[in-house]
């Protein structure tokens, strides 16, 4: 058990031995890899956290995500991958960090990775379940399921995606300030934008009653009612119609994303976060870095004008889509085509990867907005 004020991250439950040693390799290489980006948000040099991906094709394996690569044909590549976990061996029990008195733009990051891990563990823990056979010779074999098998792997890279999205999405200036930070964390960022200073949802804090994500954190059910009538109903009704006839979006869908939006920026193109921090987020989904570089260099090579919310919609598609970084989003999304609350609940976890504080809030907005939706296609429809 760790001490009070800290939170061990980054364990990885061990897969039997009759896995494919391939994929075992993996996992005890995405432990060290992990525990060693933990360590360097915590030490106030994020920037140098690893890249697995990267590091594997510096060794010469060029699709590292490719599952037949590096379990079918791990013996061809055993020797680089050994060679990169040489340099990165994870603790069996991971790796203590603190948490108190530091700033949430790291433990905010520390939760994400816990969360993000225990889902990992899940799917380990689920190849215990071995399967026995006997050949026609009589001997006994012992074996993980393949769809097990396939599910490890998969996860094993969705959470490596999530905490180089995490470390690397914090600059060095940033958590460095945060963890000599003393006293109580900042409950709120500050915000600017051009709808007059109005600081969106998503950064008033917690919500009474709901932790941040866990690793049992699952989807909840919730009730709201339709928009009341105003400028900002109208303009979602316009984003609604938008995700839906042009972009293609079920109108559930859309509204689970509208919910997003909603509390990330309150639909401020303009809108900027975390100002006291070097690596500012902007726009209505609140990209940083790299995210929000992608999205100015799409504005400018579609020639689209950055500050319509038209632009901002169109490009959280076409990442969703196409950036694998945000699969397992579009993957439950695409699985929940009539639940706002479920996207909702799948787009904050997985593409906008937040504390996890507000996601009720977001989940309510987005019930209300398809309620709305729905009556309105009913009086256009008399």
């Amino acid at each position: 058990m760790s001490p009070d004020g800290t939170k061990r991250l980054g364990d990885l439950h061990k897969l039997p031995d009759c896995a494919p040693e391939g994929l075992r390799a993996l996992v005890g290489l995405a432990e060290g890899i992990i525990q060693e980006q933990v360590e360097l948000l915590g030490s106030g040099k994020p920037s140098k956290a690893p890249d697995l991906r990267e590091l594997l094709r510096e060794q010469g394996i060029d699709k590292p995500e490719d599952q037949s690569t590096m379990i079918t044909e791990y013996t061809k590549h055993k020797t680089e991958v050994d060679e990169v976990k040489s340099a990165y061996q994870g603790k069996d029990d991971g790796i203590v960090v603190k948490t108190a008195g530091i700033g949430e733009v790291v433990t905010d990051a520390y939760d994400v990775i816990d969360a993000s891990v225990g889902d990992l563990n899940e799917k380990i823990d689920a190849a215990w379940s071995v399967h026995t056979w006997t050949d026609s010779e009589g001997k006994v074999h012992h074996g993980v399921p393949q769809h097990i098998v396939d599910g490890v792997f998969t996860e094993v890279w969705d959470t490596l995606n999530t905490t180089f999205e995490q470390v690397n999405g914090v600059s060095d200036q940033a958590a460095a300030a945060a963890v000599t930070i003393t006293g109580d964390d900042p409950s709120v960022s500050p915000m600017r934008g051009t709808n007059g200073g109005v600081q969106p949802a998503s950064y008033s804090g917690s919500t009474p009653g709901r932790t941040p994500w866990s690793a049992n954190a699952s989807p909840i059910s919730v009730n709201s009612a339709p928009l009341s009538a105003g400028a900002e109903r109208d303009l979602v009704m316009k984003m609604m119609d938008h995700l839906v006839n042009k972009l293609g979006f079920t109108p559930a869908q859309a509204a689970g994303i509208i919910g997003n939006a909603k509390h990330e920026s309150n639909f401020n193109v303009g809108a900027e976060g975390d100002l006291n921090l070097a690596d500012t987020a902007h726009g209505i989904f609140q990209w940083r870095g790299g995210r929000y570089a992608g999205l100015v260099r799409y504005a400018s090579e579609n020639g689209k004008d950055l500050n319509k919310w038209e632009t901002h919609l169109d490009y959280m598609a076409h990442e969703l889509r196409n950036n694998n970084s945000y699969q397992k989003a579009e993957n439950l999304i695409e699985a929940n085509k009539n639940d706002p609350s479920q996207v909702a609940w799948a787009f904050d976890r997985h593409y906008e990867i937040s504390s996890g504080h507000s996601t009720p809030a977001r989940q309510a907005y987005a019930v209300s907005t398809l309620e709305t939706w729905n009556k309105a296609q009913q009086t256009a429809a008399v």
